[in-house]
């Protein structure tokens, strides 16, 4: 399901409420959901662990939920030497000298990461696909 970024945590929200995780109904029927629901959001900090949650759902199935922003960012993006360098880019600390060397292993890790991430999402990708334009 992919969103206006502001509305992310109201689909969540109404997944808790319309088809609970752990939910037993009067009379003792249990009505529960029975597939995991993956959010990609801003709490997600590095790319790793976006690719990481994306590959999940990919071997799980389910529902993911994500911005519009977060998708063309991940779907988009041209797999490159210059696009992993800035994926696996770490902070430096202040007054730190800048590394000119370059990890090509490291490099590498990261461009297959985000192939892997961008054939889950787009090829063969899911099988449905809602897009919640209202508050666009």
């Amino acid at each position: 399901i992919v969103v206006p970024v502001n509305v992310l945590q109201n689909w969540c929200n109404e997944f808790d409420m319309w088809v609970p995780k752990d939910f037993s109904g009067e009379g003792g029927s249990e009505s529960t959901r029975t597939y995991p629901l993956y959010v990609i959001n801003d709490l997600l900090k590095t790319f790793q662990v976006r690719a990481t949650l994306i590959k999940k759902w990919n071997e799980t199935g389910g529902v993911m939920i994500l911005g519009y922003e977060m998708f063309r960012l991940l779907a988009l993006t041209e797999p490159s030497y210059a696009v992993s360098r800035k994926l696996c880019r770490k902070r430096r600390k202040r007054g730190a000298p800048v590394k000119d060397v370059c990890d090509i292993d490291e490099e590498e890790f990261y461009m297959d990461l985000l192939t892997a991430t961008q054939r889950s999402l787009l090829n063969p990708g899911p099988d449905l696909v809602v897009c919640d334009e209202g508050h666009r």
